[in-house]
């Protein structure tokens, strides 16, 4: 077989991982985008989540 031939014959299994490797691209993509922005994962405002305390631990102070 050529290679042009496996080509055609593997053709819609190549499309659809450039698909896939597309769409986990674009959302790694959206996520760093949002961390950099500084939003919070779970999209809702931090002052009323139940979590606030784990994701947004105290630091101690320094001592000097």
């Amino acid at each position: 077989m050529t290679i042009a031939l496996l080509f055609v014959k593997h053709i819609p299994w190549i499309l659809i991982a450039l698909a896939f490797a597309s769409l986990l691209v674009f959302i790694a993509y959206r996520l760093i985008r949002a961390k950099k922005r500084g939003a919070s994962s779970c999209g809702c405002g931090c002052s009323q989540c139940a979590m606030r305390d784990a994701c947004h631990a105290q630091k101690s102070e320094k001592q000097p």
